[in-house]
């Protein structure tokens, strides 16, 4: 989709104006992206902080969309508001923070078309951790039916031996 060639195009340039704004040395973003995953849940931050050990401190979230795309996240200014405007985004950004445990994250849009004032932006999204609660029982339930489902093949994946 658009959005997805606009992000790949424009995210590296994102996560550079995050930096600059935020004084954070984002690492590991653009082609340097790391997959991390933790109790069979994964993620892929578009750049990451880490601390003194290499553990990661905080990320961030980078959306390239649209200009009405872009217009709509800008209106969003906190956690309650990506989460009623922008769920899928608000479900994201947490699932990060579960698989990182950490208790905040950067989600910050960027359109270089859009007009100066109104290109770039970031919030800090908390932790929230009633919804992190959910979050992982939803993710038991998942890899609870997998198994299941996978189960069903072990049969014939025994008589094909």
């Amino acid at each position: 989709p658009v959005h997805t060639r606009n992000g790949e195009e424009r995210e590296v340039e994102c996560m550079e104006l995050l930096s600059k704004a935020t004084g954070h040395e984002f690492v590991n973003i653009g082609d340097d992206q790391v997959h991390i995953h933790s109790n069979e849940v994964g993620c892929t931050p578009d750049g990451v902080v880490l601390d003194e050990l290499d553990l990661v401190k905080t990320g961030a979230e980078a959306k390239c969309k649209s200009p009405l795309e872009h217009a709509k996240l800008w209106l969003i200014d906190n956690n309650d508001e990506l989460k009623e405007n922008a769920f899928d985004h608000f479900v994201q950004v947490q699932t990060q923070m579960l698989v990182t445990e950490t208790d905040h994250w950067y989600f910050c849009i960027y359109n270089p078309f859009a007009v100066d004032w109104m290109r770039f932006k970031f919030i800090i999204i908390k932790r929230d951790d009633a919804f992190i609660k959910i979050l992982k029982q939803r993710i038991e339930l998942a890899k609870q039916i997998k198994a299941e489902f996978l189960q069903q093949f072990k049969p014939e994946l025994q008589n094909a031996a």
